[in-house]
C-alpha cells in the first residue's frame, strides 16, 4: 500500500491482543490491498464523566445511608434495652453514649444536605462549590461514624462486673 495513499474505507472491525480495537481497511486507490491497524476512538479513550459522577454519588449514598443507620440503629437498640443496660454501665456512660449516637445520626442528616448541594453545584458547573460541599459532605460522614464509635466505647468503658443498684 501506498504512504500517501488516503482512500481508506473500514471494512470490519474486531478487538485485538489487549482490548485494542482492530479496523480492516481497504484501499481502492492502490490495488485493494488490506491492512490492519489499531485505532483508538477518542469516546472509548475518554473518561465519561457523567458515569463516574453517578457512581461517587452512589458510594455516597451508602456511606451517609451507613452512618445514619449504625447510629440510630445503636440509639433504638439501647433505648429498647435500657432497663437492662442501665445497671450495667451507669448513668454517665450510657448518657454519654446516647449523646454521641445522636450526633451522629444528626450529622449523617447535613451529610446527606451537603452531598445534595455538592450534586446541584456539579450539576451548575460550580467547580469549587461542589468541592467545598462534598468536603463538608465527607467530613460529616467521618465524624458521623466517629460517634458511634465514641458512643460504643462509652458503653464498653462503662460496662461493669458488677450491677449497680
Amino acid at each position: 500500500m501506498d504512504k500517501d495513499c488516503s482512500d481508506l474505507r473500514d471494512c470490519r472491525a474486531g478487538t485485538g491482543l489487549g482490548g485494542s480495537r482492530l479496523v480492516l481497511l481497504y484501499c481502492s486507490r492502490c490495488g485493494g490491498r488490506i491492512i490492519e491497524t489499531a485505532v483508538l476512538r477518542q469516546a472509548e479513550t475518554t473518561m465519561n464523566h457523567s458515569n463516574a459522577n453517578d457512581g461517587i454519588r452512589l458510594f455516597a449514598k451508602g456511606g451517609i445511608a451507613a452512618a445514619i443507620t449504625i447510629n440510630s440503629g445503636a440509639l433504638l437498640g439501647t433505648f429498647a434495652k435500657i432497663s437492662e443496660i442501665l445497671p450495667l454501665v451507669g448513668n454517665v456512660s450510657l448518657r454519654n453514649a446516647i449523646s454521641f449516637w445522636s450526633w451522629g445520626v444528626a450529622l449523617g442528616s447535613v451529610a446527606w444536605i451537603f452531598a445534595a448541594l455538592a450534586a446541584s453545584a456539579y450539576a451548575n458547573s460550580q467547580r469549587k462549590t461542589e468541592i467545598t460541599f462534598g468536603a463538608i459532605g465527607y467530613i460529616s460522614v467521618i465524624l458521623s461514624i466517629g460517634a458511634f464509635l465514641l458512643g460504643f466505647m462509652n458503653i464498653s468503658a462503662g460496662i461493669s462486673l458488677y450491677p449497680r443498684q
